[in-house]
Order: structure tokens, then C-alpha cells, then sequence
């Protein structure tokens, strides 16, 4: 059978979790394994009192400091303590204790139960509805961006765990592999990537990268001009526009608005559609 699939495109957003997005769309015609209503989940905080999971999140304003996500908070975060035993299983207790001791007091670190109302997510609401919810794709280690982001890239992270950049040369990518049997692919960036630090990338950067704000025209060129698989990054800071104002991060990294991510969302799906 001839290949169906002509394109693949990959947009990869940030440090949000199923239950914080997508965990209140659960319902009897959306039988996804987010939350339900009549059983929420709780964590306790340093007072010993019970935070339930809301829908009540803000686009932006609620994690003013960044949630902790290197590996031994994240331990803390699905244990409820850094050093579990052997066999010991993971209760999901330690995020309120966690975030408490990040921002500082009980009551910022109540929202870090804060989930999101679907209606507050209606471009990721339509689009989950409308397709299909990996409801158990989780990340590749328990632990920050940069290692989880090499599995996208090569597959692997060689067993490190935390943000240091130095290990990054030597990695064998998707692309290169992707190139060696004559399969063009590209990343489309706008003011970061963390590919941007792999040798074999950076020695043919004509080959691999393209501006993001080359990607809509290119969708709506000849479908043989796109590559077959695009890996799209998001804003990750705000950044000066060329006509004034700024352009806004869209990477929905805490605490960016996360309508802004939503817009992203939006355009690249209606380019690619």
C-alpha cells in the first residue's frame, strides 16, 4: 500500500500537564482519563489543609513563580517526598508542598491545583473534541525541558536529567537520519531552539531551519515545496515587533498567557489546514 502520509508536523508547547489543560473536558461523551467532578483530587499544604483540583484558572497570574520542574521536585511532586523508598507508588501528594515552598506561602501555593475550564481553552478544546487526547503519553523523564525535548529531537537524553548544556554535542538527530534516506525535514524557530546547540545540525543550518514566519506562506505553496516533517517551536520570550509594541511569548511556559499559546495553536493548524 502506498504511503498515506505526506507531512508530519510537530508543534511542541511547554510545561503544562493533561489534567492542568485538558483534565475537566472528562465527561460521559468524553470518556478521557482527565478529572471527575464527584472524586477530584487533593493535595494537603503546610497547614494540613486539603486543596482540591479547581477549574478555575487564570490565562495568566496564578504561577508567578515558575513551578519547579528539575527532577528531585518532580520526585517530591508525584511522591510527596524527594527520596521515595524502593517499590514505593506514586500518590501525586507533593505539589502543593512543593509549589508552597516555591512561592512562598499557603495560599499561592493553592494554585498550583488550579486546572483550566474547557471554556477557557476553546482553540485545545475544539481541537482535542475534534481529534484524538493521548490521555497517557507521558514525558519522557520526570524532569525540566531540555532533557524531554532531546527524546524529540534524537530519541534519547544519555541518562541526564538536568538543564546543563554542555552535553548536548554529539547527538545524533531525527533530521540527519531523516536526510540519510532523502526525506527533507526543517525547524521552524523564531527566537530559540535548542537544536541550535547539535553539530551535525549547525554544520548544514541551510538545510534544517527555516524563520517561523516563513511557515504560513510555505503551507500555502505547493504541497512538494513543504518538507515531510516540521518541528515547530514557540516564542519563548517576548520580543520587540518590527512595526512596534511587542510580540508576546507563546510558548504557554508558566506564568505566560496562555491565550497567546492558543493563538499560535490556531494559526498553525489553520495554515497547515
Amino acid at each position: 500500500m502506498p504511503a498515506q502520509i505526506n507531512h508530519f508536523f510537530v508543534l511542541m508547547m511547554e510545561n503544562r500537564s493533561l489534567d492542568h489543560m485538558l483534565g475537566f473536558m472528562k465527561a460521559p461523551g468524553y470518556d478521557i482519563e482527565g478529572l471527575d467532578p464527584a472524586s477530584l483530587p487533593y493535595n494537603e499544604d503546610s497547614d494540613e489543609k486539603k486543596i482540591f483540583a479547581s477549574d478555575d484558572a487564570s490565562p495568566t497570574g496564578d504561577l508567578k513563580a515558575d513551578p519547579n520542574h528539575h527532577f528531585p521536585d518532580v520526585i517530591q511532586q508525584l511522591y510527596g517526598t524527594q527520596n521515595p523508598i524502593s517499590g514505593q507508588q506514586p500518590d501525586m501528594s507533593g505539589f502543593v508542598d512543593n509549589y508552597e515552598a516555591k512561592s512562598g506561602s499557603p495560599a499561592a501555593g493553592a494554585n498550583i491545583m488550579k486546572c483550566f475550564n474547557p471554556k477557557s481553552l476553546p482553540v485545545l478544546t475544539t481541537l482535542a473534541r475534534s481529534y484524538a487526547v493521548c490521555d497517557h503519553w507521558f514525558s519522557s523523564i520526570p524532569g525540566p525541558t531540555l532533557p524531554n525535548r532531546l527524546y524529540a529531537h534524537c530519541g534519547t537524553s544519555r541518562g541526564r536529567l538536568d538543564m546543563a548544556p554542555e552535553f548536548y554535542q554529539g547527538f545524533y538527530t531525527v533530521y540527519e537520519e531523516l536526510w540519510k534516506h532523502q526525506v527533507p525535514s526543517c525547524i521552524f524557530w523564531s527566537d530559540w531552539s535548542e537544536t541550535l546547540s547539535f553539530s551535525g545540525l549547525m554544520a548544514h543550518q541551510n538545510l534544517f531551519y527555516q524563520d517561523y514566519d516563513n511557515f504560513v506562506a510555505m503551507c500555502a505553496g505547493p504541497a512538494d515545496h513543504m518538507p515531510a516533517y516540521c518541528f515547530i517551536e514557540p516564542r519563548y520570550h517576548p520580543a520587540d515587533a518590527s512595526t512596534g509594541g511587542v510580540l508576546p511569548e507563546t510558548d504557554q511556559h508558566p506564568d505566560a498567557d496562555i491565550r497567546d499559546g492558543e493563538t499560535l495553536i490556531h494559526n498553525v493548524y489553520n495554515a497547515i489546514r
